[in-house]
Order: C-alpha cells, then sequence, then structure tokens
C-alpha cells in the first residue's frame, strides 16, 4: 500500500491518514468499506464523532466520499476514492514447470516434517496423490484445495488406510460350510 506525502498537508492530522490507511486495508477492490463509524472508531480505539470528524477532512481533500444517507444495514457508505492509486493488485505471474518441481519438493519437505507420526510408506503415497497434476496443468492437487491443512489432511488419510487384517485379529474364513458340516445349523 502506498500512500503520497502530499496528503499530510492536504487532510491537516496524522490521525486522518491513519483513518486513510485503515480505510484502504478494509476496503473491497472498488473501495467500498463495509463498516460502521461505531466498528471503524472500535478498531482505531477512537469515538465515532472523531471517525466522523476525520471523515469529513478526507472528503473535503478529495480523498473519499461519504453518502449522506444510510443503507438499510444502517451504514452510512464510505468509498475511498481512486482507490488503485493506494492498492495495487497482486502480482501473479505465471508459473513454470522448475516452479512446479520446486513447489512438489516444498510438500515433501514439510510432509517429512510429520514422519514422526506416521509412517514413511504412508506419507510418500500421501504426497504422490497431492503432488499429482497433468502435464499442461500448472497447480498440484493440494494447491487446487480451497484450503489445505496438511495435518488434518494426513490424519484423515490414516484413518482411511486399509489395515492389514491380522493386525485388527479379524478372521477370514468361510465358517458357514464348517457349521453347517458339523449340523451347527
Amino acid at each position: 500500500m502506498v500512500i503520497d506525502d502530499s496528503i499530510l498537508p492536504k487532510v491537516g492530522s496524522i490521525a486522518a491518514v491513519c483513518l486513510l490507511f485503515y480505510l484502504v486495508s478494509v476496503s473491497d477492490t472498488h473501495g467500498l468499506v463495509l463498516s460502521s463509524y461505531a466498528d471503524i472508531g472500535k478498531a482505531l480505539g477512537v469515538t465515532k464523532s472523531k471517525v466522523q470528524r476525520l471523515l469529513k477532512a478526507l472528503a473535503s481533500a478529495g480523498l473519499v466520499s461519504t453518502s449522506a444517507s444510510r443503507s438499510r444495514h444502517g451504514r452510512q457508505g464510505v468509498a475511498v476514492r481512486h482507490i488503485s492509486r493506494y492498492k495495487s493488485p497482486p502480482a501473479t505471474a505465471p508459473l513454470s514447470v522448475k516452479d512446479k518441481e520446486q513447489r512438489e519438493a516444498d510438500f515433501r519437505e514439510r510432509a517429512k516434517a510429520f514422519s514422526s507420526r506416521f509412517p514413511q510408506s504412508m506419507i510418500v503415497a500421501f504426497c504422490d496423490y497431492w503432488t499429482e497434476s497433468g502435464d499442461r496443468e500448472r497447480k498440484l492437487r493440494f494447491e487446487k484445495e480451497k484450503s489445505f491443512c496438511l495435518s488434518r489432511r494426513l490424519s484423515r488419510w490414516k484413518s482411511g488406510e486399509k489395515r492389514n487384517p491380522m493386525e485388527t485379529g479379524v478372521v477370514l474364513s468361510n465358517s458357514q460350510l464348517k457349521d453347517y458340516n458339523q449340523n451347527l445349523w
């Protein structure tokens, strides 16, 4: 976030510049702020009337615009003017094959940190599954997920693993024929 040095003389107080910083940080991509004056005051540790005075100073400098009427939610509208001056969209560089290999290696290293809790063979199978991607795809499977908590995914993976029947004590035999031959039916 970049705010020009020439703003302080326009608004006349550092508190107004701090309010502008806050408004830019909580605004959406269009510069709209969806907070009430009271909520803004709580966040900054000032009163609602102080927020109103500071907003008037910012509005008179042409940095924000406020609506005179309240919305149906009881909030007055605040919009940061020329938001693109302060917020730049995050730079998204195209992902290269080398980056993809590096991200896969990083994922495997993060998963190895759990080797004390999970068997090595399970971690390898887990990583093979979650780092899979097609030749033309730029993202790995785990990157396509909305949220991905490695420890929780590993725990869930372990609980879904098929266990060796000999470990659990389950005997796999057909006892029906034996019971029939012994006249237990």
